[in-house]
């Protein structure tokens, strides 16, 4: 029985302390819990003031950020015109010589056109013309070496040496190439 009243009286003693603890925390905490929501009240109230404040500092910004930009706008106009002059003594004389060179590259690649052309018309024309001279000029042998003809002999050695002064298949490859050349690039 002594044990059972000791038991008794140390769980009471642990009842007893868990109620104190229990009311001095709620004591504690009671206040905090029944500020929330009025704390989360105030913080709606703070986060719903964020964009004004936020337009308030963007206004506020606008202000030397134009003054900054006009800055800059001057800025630049200095140095572009200083730009300007410097470059005016030297890249434009330049640049206006390449313009005329192009235009001579220009100029010689038409010149070169127009003599691949004619070469073309040339070397079409050789062969028949050749073939030509050569009928002739077997004509005009027979007529020299005939028994009958007198006198022809020193014509004879010049008939012999007829033949063609020009070989224009020679000039068409160096003046097509050429050609082909300057209107690919």
């Amino acid at each position: 029985m002594t044990f059972l009243l000791l038991i008794t009286l140390l769980l009471l003693t642990g009842v007893v302390c868990a109620f104190i603890t229990n009311q001095r925390t709620h004591d504690e905490v009671g206040p905090g819990v029944r500020a929330v929501p009025s704390v989360l009240h105030s913080l709606q109230g703070l986060v719903s003031d964020i964009p004004q404040e936020l337009q308030a500092v963007a206004e506020q910004f606008f202000i030397p950020q134009n003054l900054v930009l006009e800055e800059l706008d001057a800025f630049g106009v200095n140095i572009g015109s200083t730009i300007h002059t410097q470059l005016r003594g030297t890249v434009y004389p330049m640049l206006a010589s390449l313009k005329r060179l192009g235009q001579d590259l220009q100029v010689s690649l038409d010149h070169l056109r127009q003599l691949n052309s004619s070469t073309v018309y040339l070397q079409d024309g050789q062969e028949p013309l050749d073939y030509s001279l050569r009928d002739h000029r077997h004509n005009l042998l027979s007529l020299l070496q005939d028994a009958r003809c007198q006198g022809c002999a020193s014509a004879l050695s010049q008939a012999q040496l007829l033949e063609l002064g020009a070989n224009f298949s020679q000039v068409g490859d160096w003046v097509y190439y050429s050609s082909v050349a300057g209107t690919s690039s």
